[in-house]
């Protein structure tokens, strides 16, 4: 299963910081660094490897078939708008497309969220990356 590989980096960096969510830090150094978010006014366009950011923290989502996800304090949580008071919106990295370089999705992808649906089909495999080992 092939995901791009800024997702990829950044939903093992996300799901090894067990305290709070960065998801600045997460994509820091690959194709979706934060530079190259752009706004998304409909949440129902959210895919796997996008944000959610309120004042001072951002997390990356998770899209699975269960639906709308984060991950925080390095597990993946319902996604909630109200978890850091000031909701600053939804934003896409540029290196969360498939038109980039993409890896082999981790041996650790749970066998339950594997098979998962997202927005896009060739997307699902990123849906949730355990902790790497």
């Amino acid at each position: 299963m092939q995901i791009p590989s800024a997702v990829r980096d950044a939903i093992e960096h996300a799901l090894n910081t067990p305290n709070g969510c960065d998801a600045r830090a997460a994509y820091a150094g690959t194709a979706g660094d934060a530079s190259t978010w752009t706004q998304i006014d409909d949440p129902s366009k959210l895919q796997t490897g996008d944000v959610i950011a309120w004042g001072d923290r951002s997390a990356v989502v998770i899209h699975d078939s269960t639906g709308l996800h984060m991950i925080n304090d390095g597990k993946i949580v319902g996604m909630n708008q109200q978890a850091y008071g000031n909701f600053a919106g939804y934003f896409h990295p540029a290196g969360a497309d498939l038109t980039g370089p993409t890896e082999q999705a981790s041996q650790n992808i749970p066998n339950a969220l594997a098979a998962s649906d997202t927005r896009a089909v060739a997307n699902s495999a990123a849906t949730a990356v355990s902790a790497a080992t």
